[in-house]
This record gives C-alpha cells, structure tokens and sequence, in this order.
C-alpha cells in the first residue's frame, strides 16, 4: 500500500476503513466576482433609452472616447526566462520557429495575458468573449455510485429490474434502431422491427475478443458495444481483489429497419454527439467499423453515406439522444455556460479586457503583442527529445472539481450540471511544480496522450515586445498590474505558466517588462533625431497607472471579492512555496476518490496540508 503524504493513500484495495482523502489535481479555481467591473470605455458609452429606461451602449461615441481618453501610445519591452523546460507547440509537433529558431508566438502571450486580465479585473465572463467557455452539452452517464447523478441518470433513462430470457436485467426505456445520414446532410433514425433482443456472452474472453464490434447476418446485426474490463489483465486483477467477476454479459440484436418511419434527428442532437469529449468504445459517427452502409444489404440503393445501429430515446417523433449501448452516455439538459452567473453575462457592460483587446466588429483592439525571439546560450544544455508523461485534458464531467459545493456534504446532496442552481467555480489555473531537465519525460512505453516533443530547457531566454495605442490612465493600469503579477520584486513569488504540459510542471516563466510611453508632442515635432527616426519614448512611472486601475476596481467593485480573487491569484501562481507534490497530482485511475466524488479543496486549503 502506498502513502499519501503521511495520510493512508486508497485505491480500490482499501481496508484499513480510514476516512478517504480529499480529491488532488494539478489545477484549481480563482473565484468568480459577483459583478463584473466596467471599464471607463463602458461608463463613457452606457446610456439609458428614455422610453424602456433600458441600459444600452451606445457605440457612435466610441471616436469621442478615444479623443478624451486615450492618451497614452507606447511599447512594453520584455524579457521571459524559463523556469522549467518551456514547449510551444506549432501544430505540427515541432517548437514554434522561425528560421529554425524556437519563439514564443505573440499570440501566447497575449492569450495569457488577456486571461489574467479577467480575472484580475472581475471580468464579464461570456462565451462570445471567453475562449475557455462553451455552450457545449456535457455527457455522463452513471450506474455504479451512490450519488445525486446516479438518481438523475435513472430518472432520464426511466432504468427499472427487468427480465429476458437470461434471467433478470437492469431495463429502460432506450429504443433500438437504425441511425442514417441521407444525401442532404440530414440524420434520421429507422426503428428496428420487433421488440428488443440480447445474447449472452459464454464467457469474459468472448466478450473481449467481439467487443467492440458490429456483426451482419442477413438482415439481422448484432452490436458489441465494449469489452467491460477491457482485458484479461484487467480480468485478473479484478478477481484478485473481490470474489465474483463482474463483465458485460451481454451484447444487442437487431432485425432489420423499418424503412417506412422515420425519426428525425436534430442537429443540435448530432452536434452535442460530436462534442462529447470522454466516450469511449464506438463513435457511431466517425468509426468506420460502425458504419454498416457498404456491408448492409438492406440499405442498398437509398442513397445513405452512413448507416449504424443504435439505441435511442425520442418524443414527438424527434430523437432527443442516442449511443451505442443500452445504457449510453446522455448530455445533461443545461450548457456549461448556464452554470454562469447571469450577472456576469451582461452583454451591456464592456470590461477591461473587451475594451482593450476589442469587442469584434465594435471596435477593434489598441494592443498588440510580437513574437518573442530566443536569446542564444552555448552554456545551456539542450533537453532530450522524448515522449512526455500523458498530457490530459480538461474534465469538466467531474462536476465535484468544476462546481460549487458545499464543503462537507455527502454524494447524494452533490451538485451536477443539470442541479438548475449550480455555479462553477471560477477560472482554472494550473499549479507551479518543481521539475528538472528530463522530469517531463515518460518513464516506461508511451500511451495514446502521449507526444515527443523536445522542449527548451530551463533559464531559456526570450525577448519580446508588447504595443499599445490609445489607452487610457486606467486601462494602461490594469496591463500594467497583470505584468506586475508575475515580476519578481519585492517578494513577489508570482509566476506565470505558458505552454503545454502545464499539468506536469512545464512552462512556468519569470517575465520582466520596461515600459516606455510615447510623448506625443515630442514623437510627431519632427522626423528624426539625428541619424534615426525620433522615438518619442519617455520614462514615466508604473505605479503612476496601477493606481489609477486600482482606484477604479476600488470605486466600481466589491473590495471583499476583489481581495479574495487577489488572495487566490497569490497562492496558485507562487512559484516558491508550492504545495506537496501527492497533494495536486492526478489521481489514478480506479481511485476510490473517484467512486466516492471526493471534493477537490480550495487554493488555500491544499497549501495547508
């Protein structure tokens, strides 16, 4: 048995019957504000129609914000040092180069950037603003634990004891049918004639060998949906731990369509399909081995380009979801994005990161960020070029991580996504690791989420610069105070992250700026100065902006929350006192933790372990 930082670690084989540690993972949230702040841009524009006493922007006054205000051009000139290997990838598997030269694209910086901006400034938080928010539809389905969703997933799928001819069987109300895409694009589903039919597996080592697996005899086609375990191993190590092996034992039959009906699916159905991220066995719309049209003799001549068999759920003769098993995965009712708060979906209220980055057609954005070039090092040795640790996604489906709850509370009081008063819990960050040359490297043979890669290695230097044009005191303030996050000055230990393989410990950087304003008068007197062009540039003080932003979020936000999200910024981006490594790893697969949906604690509380 292992050790989790001198508490009991517990995997599946826990019998000891100590409480179960709390949840662990590389990220955390900062907290959301209450109200988003508006930036001056949205108090010039805001007016109030006089008849509906409605609040509106008014963009025609955009130009006349910009001649009182926006005062201020100049550069940012920036230097960034790797703390720990950095990889930036250019989509092709290489470093982004140019002239085979590793850069850091412009456009990382000013996503990252931008995305400290949010949250430093209580942003709005919508997704036609926000790259890191969705409208998408979530899936999940759930048989084995004890909690809120396991009731939820039983009341959607209307699952009861049943019996077939093998004995007595979980059932619902899930139809079997034929999913098509016709010549137009358009999706429909045929029922299959007769009742439901399954057949046993004789054995485990059946069940492996067909699943996953679709069969044609005749008119008649048999779905294998997916080996449960996946292997014999698996099998092994399952009857190692408990007494009666548990497996799928049973598989599908289908009789041939009833061409005469047509269900029709709608494309919303078909999009939300598409965009569930964590399905795995068949994909009935992209596996070629789940498409039955070539081999199906039935279908011949009706034009189809796809034809699979399936099980579905619809009313009033529309589809409403459809997988490839009879317990499939369904999409929660509700969006990600209604898990926001409406007040920070106000579409009438511009903030920092709108006003200075550009609000699409509206106006368009007064920064703009370079590529940042390397600063050759001979001394410096290179990292290998090897496959790294599984570089994991996102998992929004683990509604105990991404949702509020309540610190203690038991499974069948948690909040999931369809709870209609749930709220998430902030913006994502990733925790500061400590790691070395090579700790990125995978031990042992590479898996699917694997990549090689050969990052730069750690004290890399790259140098950049950041332009602005037209901002006001306020607005070059709040640049100014993100920056100043990730400086190290008078005990600052913040640092941001870039790149890939945040979760591993990659792409921590320590990033100094110098900023040059541009003295307008001086600038555009005349041409050159000397045998140059006159640059204008003169020094003025950082501080002399930041507190023009700071008296700003002081006027128009709540200070409580502000100085919440401040405190929570502080603790996820320090990059000297990080908390122990078994306290934000992930946690392996078949953890107990998971079973029971352990909660994942608050920044403040994991550095407390």
């Amino acid at each position: 048995m292992a050790y989790y930082n001198s508490r009991i670690y517990h995997g599946n084989n826990n019998r000891d019957n100590r409480p179960t540690p709390p949840a662990t993972a590389p990220y955390n949230f900062v907290p959301l504000p209450m109200e988003p702040v508006p930036s001056p841009l949205s108090l010039f524009l805001t007016e109030k129609d006089s008849k509906t006493v409605k609040v509106k922007l008014n963009f025609s006054k955009y130009a006349g914000y910009i001649a009182e205000n926006g005062k201020y051009d100049g550069v940012i000139d920036f230097e960034i040092t790797a703390l720990t290997p950095l990889f930036i990838g250019d989509g092709k598997g290489s470093f982004f180069a140019s002239d085979g030269k590793p850069m850091i694209p412009g456009s990382t910086i000013r996503g990252m950037v931008k995305n400290y901006l949010k949250i430093l400034s209580c942003g709005t938080m919508r997704s036609a603003n926000n790259e890191d928010l969705t409208s998408r539809h979530l899936y999940f389905r759930d048989m084995a634990s004890k909690t809120s969703l396991k009731k939820y997933y039983v009341k959607k799928l209307n699952i009861r004891l049943g019996r077939d001819s093998y004995g007595i069987c979980s059932i619902n109300d899930a139809k079997h049918g034929f999913l098509a895409r016709k010549q137009d694009g358009t999706y429909v589903i045929y029922p299959a004639k007769g009742e439901k039919e399954n057949e046993k597996y004789d054995n485990p080592e059946e069940m492996i060998e067909k699943s996953p697996r679709i069969e044609i005899l005749g008119d008649t086609v048999y779905l294998h949906s997916g080996p449960m375990p996946t292997s014999m191993e698996d099998i092994d190590k399952q009857l190692k731990k408990r007494k009666k092996l548990t497996y799928k034992k049973r598989y599908y039959v289908f009789h041939s369509p009833n061409w005469q009906k047509e269900i029709v699916v709608p494309k919303s159905v078909i999009e939300n399909y598409n965009n569930d991220k964590e399905r795995g066995g068949l994909n009935l719309l992209e596996d070629k081995k789940a498409n039955i049209n070539n081999r199906y003799a039935p279908a011949k001549g009706r034009g189809f380009s796809l034809l699979t068999p399936c099980f579905y759920v619809e009313k009033n003769n529309r589809v409403e979801h459809f997988g490839a098993a009879k317990f499939y995965r369904i999409p929660y009712d509700r969006a990600i994005e209604d898990s926001i708060p409406s007040s920070l979906k106000n579409e009438n209220i511009i903030d920092f990161a709108e006003a200075i980055f550009g609000r699409k057609e509206d106006f368009a954005s007064r920064i703009f960020f370079e590529d940042a070039s390397i600063i050759d090092d001979p001394s410096l040795v290179p990292e290998p070029e090897a496959y790294t640790m599984p570089l994991m996604g996102p998992k929004p489906t683990s509604f105990q991580f991404y949702l509020e709850q309540k610190k203690h509370t038991d499974q069948s009081n948690l909040k999931h996504w369809d709870s209609g008063d749930t709220k998430i819990r902030g913006y994502k960050l990733y925790w500061h690791k400590k790691i070395g040359r090579g700790g990125w490297v995978l031990k042992g043979k590479s898996v699917e989420e694997t990549l090689s890669i050969q990052p730069v290695p750690k004290d890399s230097k790259f140098k950049g610069r950041i332009r602005f044009k037209n901002l006001s005191k306020e607005e070059l303030g709040a640049i100014l105070d993100v920056l100043n996050l990730g400086i190290a000055e008078k005990g600052n230990n913040g640092r941001f992250k870039i790149g890939m393989g945040k979760p591993i410990g990659m792409g921590s950087i320590d990033f100094a700026y110098t900023l040059k304003i541009i003295d307008r008068k001086t600038r555009y007197s005349s041409l050159f100065s000397g045998e140059s062009w006159k640059s204008g540039f003169c020094d003025k003080p950082a501080k002399d902006f930041t507190d023009a932003f700071q008296k700003h979020i002081t006027k128009y936000g709540n200070s409580e929350i502000y100085k919440k999200i401040k405190a929570a910024l502080d603790i996820m981006m320090n990059c000297t006192n990080v908390p122990n490594p078994q306290d934000i790893a992930y946690m392996p697969v078949g953890d107990d933790r998971f079973k029971e949906r352990k909660l994942l604690p608050y920044p403040e509380d994991v550095i407390k372990q």
